[in-house]
């Protein structure tokens, strides 16, 4: 989608090269800003009904939600779409991570809250990079092919849904 964007904006509006490239760094800054706006909204408004479903019940929901969030995502041709499911992944980002630090705190022994809450912020920063290169590793078993390696992360995701 960028590389069509680029030649688009290139060939139609008669930018050079690096206008392009900041025309377009700056758009995918507005989206992670815009997302992590999405992000909030949703650990804030999750929160409300993760009070009335209980923890447990949120966490399990949780997969269901990144489906309904990546679905729309994969089958995009267009920008209002794609836009769309992202800050969809914003909600369901922000819902996660609140569900997340929730369950540890109601979890974490009385005496012990702040090791816990320390642990659970490692196992985030471990599971951010244990993600990226999961990716990689799959894309490079299967040799580039980025349909295949994309199956990994399904089965992932199902494994999620299959903990319930």
């Amino acid at each position: 989608m960028l590389h069509a964007t680029s030649h688009l904006i290139r060939g139609a509006m008669g930018f050079t090269l690096q206008q392009t490239l900041l025309l377009l760094l700056v758009l995918v800054l507005v989206l992670v800003l815009v997302v992590s706006l999405t992000a909030a909204g949703g650990a804030f408004l999750f929160g409300h009904v993760q009070d009335r479903i209980a923890h447990i019940r949120a966490i399990a929901g949780a997969p269901m939600d990144w489906i309904a969030t990546i679905l729309p995502a994969w089958g995009a041709r267009g920008s209002k779409l794609f836009r769309a499911a992202a800050n969809g992944a914003g909600l369901c980002l922000g819902a996660s991570q609140s569900a997340g630090r929730a369950l540890v705190g109601v979890l974490a022994p009385p005496s012990r809250p702040a090791e816990f809450s320390g642990l659970w912020g490692l196992a985030v920063k471990l599971a951010s990079i244990a993600g990226p290169l999961t990716d990689g590793l799959a894309s490079w078993l299967t040799g580039g092919d980025r349909r295949l390696s994309r199956r990994a992360g399904w089965r992932n995701l199902a494994a999620g849904l299959d903990a319930r």
